[in-house]
């Protein structure tokens, strides 16, 4: 009775054992395979919509002088682009206030 489930147990384990053979042979060859296919996009990820791809290939590098007029424009843009993507209510409001300037006080 004891060999009955040893014979059992020893059955399941050869079942959970994987037989897939990896086109590589290292950890290297496994590392590089996988960024090739983070490279092309796959990973399953998902992917954004072209318009805000296209913002985010716009900003410039970090550290990098940058108005902020020019970064209020960005922000109109990505508004602009979250109207026609998205569905909502409502209006979104963006104003540019250099260091010179003082806010509108509201009426």
């Amino acid at each position: 009775m004891v060999e009955t489930a040893k014979t059992g147990e020893a059955n399941k384990q050869a079942r959970d054992q994987s037989t897939i053979q990896f086109p590589y042979g290292d950890m290297s060859d496994a590392i590089a395979v996988a960024q090739g296919i983070m490279k092309c996009g796959g990973g399953g990820k998902r992917t954004l919509h072209p318009f805000i791809q296209g913002l985010l290939d716009t900003l410039p590098e970090q550290g990098t002088l940058w108005t902020v007029e020019g970064r209020a424009a960005w922000l109109q843009a990505a508004a602009q682009n979250f109207t026609l993507i998205y569905k909502g209510e409502g209006k979104i409001d963006i104003h540019a206030v250099t260091t010179t300037q003082r806010p509108e006080k509201a009426a």
